[in-house]
């Protein structure tokens, strides 16, 4: 696809903001990049995780409800048959409706590095948007846990953006799974009233607890960070996803990266 195009098409998504106009894109890869097919999301509205049929491929991330990972930030991976890796980068935060191309990855054993960038070279100022992104890697060493890390470039595919903190996936005992950490709001907009997600104000804005949290949830203060509503819970099986447990009366991360 033509760079002008992607342009006038990110253009139109910022001054519009309109969801229609902005489609998921899929980017095939350099032949010299590990990474040998790459999905991005558009900015996505509340609930609309994971729903696209080309983007967040692993089992793991498809198992449940994709509203579930509402303010977590996640990696779901999955070896595939073939010897390639699939991993999911879940909620990740960037400016509004940028559109999502490949930048330079690499591979060394279980040494991934996965980068991203803007195909969007002008300034939005409509705040930040959560995304989804899918990898297929070839090359990787299975055999041992996988160091990854994400990087972000500009429209140009330089820029010294600080790649974000690894995580550590470990492929060597388990095939497939995803691992999360809290998102505090950050990306998620407006969004609010669900669980891991604050409380909602009575004019719709991001709350306190003391403005209440939806039906079978509970509050938890953040003090300096925004407070968060989580599912209520007397027992692990009350809890919707895996990854959390009930803990003090509230289904949170059993661990995190």
């Amino acid at each position: 696809m033509l760079s002008g195009f992607n342009g006038w098409r990110a253009s139109l998504c910022v001054l519009a903001l309109s969801m229609s106009m902005c489609t998921t894109e899929r980017t095939g890869t350099e032949t010299d990049n590990p990474v040998v097919d790459f999905d991005a999301t558009e900015c996505k509205a509340h609930g609309t995780a994971l729903t696209l049929a080309t983007v967040a491929r692993t089992a793991a991330a498809q198992e449940v409800d994709p509203s579930a990972y509402d303010g977590l930030y996640c990696y779901a991976w999955e070896t595939l048959d073939d010897g390639r890796l699939s991993i999911d980068v879940i909620n990740f935060s960037g400016g509004c409706h940028v559109p999502w191309k490949l930048g330079a990855s690499r591979v060394d054993g279980a040494h991934i590095e996965l980068g991203v960038a803007s195909d969007f070279c002008g300034e939005s100022a409509c705040g930040s948007c959560a995304y989804d992104f899918t990898f297929e890697i070839d090359g990787v060493d299975l055999s041992e846990p996988a160091e990854v890390r994400l990087r972000q470039y500009d429209c140009h595919g330089g820029g010294d953006f600080e790649p974000e903190p690894s995580v550590v996936l470990p492929l060597d005992g388990e095939p497939s799974g995803i691992v999360c950490r809290m998102q505090n709001g950050v990306g998620m907009g407006e969004r609010c009233g669900g669980a891991h997600l604050p409380p909602c104000a009575d004019d719709g804005d991001v709350g306190r607890c003391a403005d209440g949290c939806g039906e079978g949830l509970t509050c938890i203060e953040g003090g300096d960070a925004p407070d968060l509503c989580f599912t209520a819970c007397n027992e692990d099986a009350d809890c919707p996803i895996e990854i959390d447990s009930c803990q003090d009366g509230a289904c949170r991360l059993r661990e995190t990266f």
